[in-house]
């Protein structure tokens, strides 16, 4: 009976369900492709203007070639939902200024580009100026802005209190889906960095 439930874990978890044209390492330190393309599918599946996921919750490289079931639950073991709510981009600053300190890895963001003001031994610096929307318009402090992640991070997870301050709605999406829809629909991840 173990034998027979092994091998219908190995046939799911061995099925091709897209490709890479390029290894997708893991840089917890520093915006990567694969951290970006997942937060960039968390914006899709939220219907956010901004998405943010922690690096620690990616647990290993895609090489290039072939992508299977069993990398997804490889990189992905933890299966958060996704949930959504407003932030103003006062707290968007905060989340971003703890993000570069990078106690607990440099936040993997779509829908923003950030330029980091300065750095020290320790740690970058940031300000309101630095970031702007896909559009060219400067973050304002005191605007609202839509923002999908996982339930982790929105309970306060990695310290991120910040995203305790406001209620998130719920989705019935769970992350592993996400990403492997989204492979199996376009067949590829991209090595890009996807704001």
């Amino acid at each position: 009976m173990v034998q027979q439930y092994d091998k219908g874990i190995n046939k799911k978890f061995s099925k091709v369900i897209g490709r890479t044209d390029k290894d997708l390492f893991v840089k917890p330190d520093q915006q990567f492709e694969l951290g970006s393309w997942i937060s960039n599918t968390i914006c899709k599946n939220t219907s956010a203007q901004i998405g943010f996921y922690n690096p620690y919750g990616i647990f290993g490289d895609i090489y290039s070639g072939d992508i299977t079931v069993g990398d997804i639950y490889r990189i992905c073991p933890f299966n958060s939902f996704l949930v959504c709510s407003k932030l103003t981009g006062r707290q968007i600053l905060e989340i971003l200024s703890q993000s570069v300190t990078l106690e607990k890895g440099m936040l993997q963001i779509s829908g923003l580009r950030v330029k980091l003001s300065s750095f020290t031994e320790k740690e970058y610096t940031i300000k309101d100026k630095d970031v702007r929307l896909l559009d060219g318009k400067p973050l304002k402090l005191d605007e609202s802005y839509t923002v999908g992640t996982t339930e982790f991070l929105a309970s306060g997870g990695d310290k991120f209190k910040t995203f305790t301050e406001v209620s998130w709605k719920k989705t019935q999406i769970k992350l592993r889906a996400a990403l492997t829809d989204r492979i199996k629909k376009e067949g590829t991840i991209k090595s890009k960095l996807f704001y």
